[in-house]
């Protein structure tokens, strides 16, 4: 018996979108590939020189800009890498951040609190190194950079609860990730809705939930 597949492909969110190599990453062609295979999408903005850009490290010229994003029929999770986008006019972030599971995350404590009271919707992250919630959110990235710390009792279960719950799949940080996908398959098994997953292997995961 496999997964619910209730809006599976889309939560399984593509790491800076769906990539055959690494230097597809955050490219037209993955952010198009993953809107096409269904899956939603993870990526990251930036401003350069009066734009927002989508790009995880600086860059002078943008090769794409938000205006290039929008799609309206996968879930986006925006990757926040510089303070003061929202003060920039064409941020378009209440269109693109429309659809259902689409969210903002990882910008500074400060920075992120504007994003709430601008209410939109926003992740707080959770990790071993941040193991409190400043606010209530209705979205929490569940992170581990060292290990998966997480995975020992009903973490995810318990977090799920009140909260979509996007676990980052421990690949993201050059770690071995069959353990962590398989705690979040049993979960999904239960029928829990409340579970994603970001990964930069969207393919293989959707196929294991089969």
């Amino acid at each position: 018996m496999g997964v619910d597949q209730t809006n599976l492909k889309q939560r399984i969110y593509c790491h800076r979108g769906f990539w055959a190599s690494k230097d597809e990453q955050n490219s037209s062609d993955a952010l198009s590939r993953a809107t096409t295979a269904g899956f939603g999408i993870e990526t990251d903005i930036r401003d350069t020189l009066g734009s927002i850009a989508i790009s995880h490290d600086p860059v002078r010229v943008p090769n794409l800009v938000i205006e290039d994003l929008a799609s309206g029929t996968v879930p986006i999770a925006l990757n926040i890498k510089a303070d003061g986008l929202l003060s920039l006019k064409n941020l378009h972030l209440r269109e693109i951040l429309s659809f259902s599971g689409s969210f903002v995350f990882d910008a500074s404590v400060p920075e992120m609190l504007r994003y709430k009271k601008a209410e939109l919707p926003h992740a707080l992250r959770l990790s071993e190194f941040e193991r409190e919630l400043p606010w209530k959110s209705e979205f929490v990235w569940l992170d581990a950079f060292n290990s998966d710390w997480w995975t020992e009792g009903e973490t995810l279960k318990r977090l799920s609860n009140d909260h979509f719950v996007i676990v980052v799949s421990p690949e993201l940080h050059q770690r071995e990730y069959a353990q962590v996908w398989s705690h979040v398959l049993d979960e999904m098994l239960s029928g829990n809705q409340n579970i994603a997953i970001c990964t930069d292997f969207p393919e293989e995961f959707y196929g294991m939930a089969q």
